[in-house]
């Protein structure tokens, strides 16, 4: 056990997806394995879908659990035992799913106060814009986990900052993406949701878009060997503190 550490309790809330999930759960394994106490908090349909793995993990005797949140899929027009991205019948229903995940804050408040070690940090998912403020309650840092790597987190940056898809007269048009050591173009189209500038998703993509740049720092799924020089650019970019901790499958 790495000294210093033992009395450290991180508190990881993965967005609700298997893709964000499971690097989720590695970073827990990584930490754990450092001493750390981790507490990795899913919904129940997630955990009963990753049964066997989080069963291995909690073999282990690794300062690892795992604590179930209930999130009223119904209540939200989404189907019954619907909580993740990847089981949504259509993705006209993501805007539901993100509104259910509101109602994760307050058992994920009661959970945390109930905590024997108190929590030390919060690493979430990219779609939990109330989380910083969470954390601010209780006094401590507040990281997002990315799963993708930095050299597309800092393209995002810049599409943010300029919004050249914006000026771009169809979803097909090529643009060219400020900002970069070389030339290179993009359409609309081929950007994230984020970006597409659909009527229906703006509400939830400008509140996740808040609570990103309310957050303390980011957690990226990536090496700097990989994408030499663009955590480094992103950081002064952004402002944000830029932790390349990948490939966290790895453990």
């Amino acid at each position: 056990m790495e000294s210093g550490l033992r009395n450290l309790h991180f508190v990881l809330i993965p967005w609700l997806g298997m893709s964000h999930t499971i690097p989720m759960i590695d970073i827990g394994h990584l930490l754990a394995e450092r001493g750390v106490t981790v507490t990795v908090v899913m919904t129940r349909d997630g955990a009963a879908r990753l049964s066997p793995t989080i069963a291995q993990i909690a073999s282990s005797g690794l300062p690892i659990r795992f604590a179930t949140l209930p999130l009223p899929s119904v209540e939200v027009g989404l189907p019954e035992v619907c909580e993740t991205g990847d089981s949504l019948p259509s993705m006209d229903l993501m805007p539901n799913l993100y509104h259910g995940s509101k109602f994760l804050r307050q058992p994920l408040e009661e959970l945390l106060r109930e905590q024997t070690i108190a929590p030390s940090c919060i690493i979430c998912g990219a779609c939990y814009p109330w989380t910083p403020e969470v954390a601010r309650e209780l006094g401590i840092p507040c990281f997002i986990f990315q799963g993708c790597g930095s050299f597309a987190l800092f393209c995002m940056h810049n599409l943010y900052c300029y919004r050249p898809h914006e000026r771009a007269s169809s979803p097909t048009e090529p643009f060219v993406l400020p900002g970069l050591p070389f030339h290179f173009e993009i359409a609309r189209q081929q950007l994230p949701l984020q970006f597409q500038l659909l009527p229906r998703f703006t509400e939830m993509c400008n509140e996740v878009r808040e609570g990103e740049l309310a957050m303390d720092g980011v957690l990226v799924n990536s090496f700097d060997e990989l994408e030499p020089g663009y955590a480094e650019r992103l950081a002064a970019a952004s402002g944000k503190k830029v932790c390349t901790i990948g490939p966290v499958s790895l453990c």
